[in-house]
C-alpha cells in the first residue's frame, strides 16, 4: 500500500509528519468499485492516514517495535473522493506515553 505514498517528511522535534499521495483511477483494486465513477473507499483513506501516523509514531518510539493502527476514535468524511486522487496528508502527535502514540491526522483532497 506504501505505493500511493509519494513523499513523507517526518518532523520528530515538532512530531509532525507531512505526505503527498496519488492514486490513478486505473487501479485493479478499484475496478468493481462504482464501476461508472469511481470512488475511493474510506478504508483506503484511513489506510494511508496510518502511513503517515506510523513512522511518525516509530520516530519517537524509545524501541525497535513497529507501529499500527488499533484504534480510530473519529472519522470524518466530508465528500466522496473521486478516482484519480492526489492528497496532502498531515498527521500530528496529540500524546505520546511509553508505550502509545496518539496522532491526530487529517487528509485534505
Amino acid at each position: 500500500m506504501f505505493e500511493w505514498i509519494e513523499a513523507l517528511t517526518v518532523d520528530r522535534s515538532a512530531k509532525t509528519a507531512e505526505a503527498r499521495a496519488s492514486v490513478s483511477a486505473d487501479e485493479r483494486l478499484f475496478v468493481d468499485h462504482f464501476p461508472t465513477q469511481a470512488i475511493l473507499p474510506g478504508s483506503i483513506v484511513i489506510e494511508l492516514a496510518a502511513q503517515v501516523s506510523g513512522p511518525l509514531a516509530e520516530s519517537l518510539a524509545e524501541t525497535d517495535r513497529y507501529a499500527f493502527l488499533a484504534m480510530v476514535r473519529n472519522a470524518k468524511f466530508l465528500k466522496p473522493v473521486y478516482l484519480p486522487m492526489q492528497a496532502s496528508i498531515e498527521a500530528r502527535v496529540t500524546r505520546h506515553e511509553e508505550d502509545s502514540v496518539t496522532t491526530r491526522c487529517t487528509v485534505l483532497i
